[in-house]
């Protein structure tokens, strides 16, 4: 004979346990199961658009162009290439800032990563002669998840056109290549 626990105030076992179909059939529970699935359904479809819009390939530039200077400059700057860097510098930038002066600008910001949570957008580029402006769009990324942020900063860069090819008419020091303080030597 099986035991029962009617009356006796003991609860079933839960797998025992009467389900209340009322719950589970009732419109406003099934409208919050679709409501929840659609939010769920979007949020995977807007990281997939993140995903493969953020693996865009970066267009590299010819070496021999403006645009193409400015790349190889924020490319060694990121690897800490600071000789490979101040070598795309222009004679006057050079002559306005020795070496050791360049690097300690250079280093007064720090190891400051290697680019990978900045953007460096070129927007326009004017050429006239032998010069040239470069607009860019800076776009710095720090943080994670709910604490992210993020700042966009607008540049123009000028360049010459030297016997070596395009050189930058200025020295920029730090992630957000901001100009470079005159040299106290």
């Amino acid at each position: 004979m099986a035991s029962s626990n009617r009356g006796t105030g003991a609860e079933p076992e839960p797998e025992n346990r009467p389900i209340d179909a009322r719950l589970l059939g009732s419109p406003r529970n099934r409208s919050l199961a679709i409501v929840v699935l659609l939010i769920i359904g979007f949020v995977v479809v807007a990281t997939a658009i993140v995903l493969v819009a953020g693996a865009t390939p970066v267009r590299e530039y010819p070496a021999d162009s403006p645009e193409g200077t400015i790349q190889r400059y924020v490319r060694a700057l990121d690897e800490r290439d600071l000789d490979g860097a101040y070598a795309l510098l222009s004679s006057a930038a050079q002559g306005r800032f020795s070496k050791a002066a360049f690097y300690e600008q250079q280093y007064g910001y720090g190891s400051y990563g290697d680019g990978s949570g900045r953007l460096v957008r070129i927007d326009r580029t004017e050429v006239t002669g032998g010069r040239a402006t470069v607009a860019l769009t800076i776009e710095q990324f720090w943080g994670g998840g709910f604490g992210s942020n993020r700042t966009v900063m607008h540049r123009t860069i000028r360049l010459v056109r030297e016997p070596a090819g395009w050189r930058l008419d200025e020295a920029l020091v730090g992630p957000e290549l901001m100009p470079a303080w005159p040299a106290r030597e």
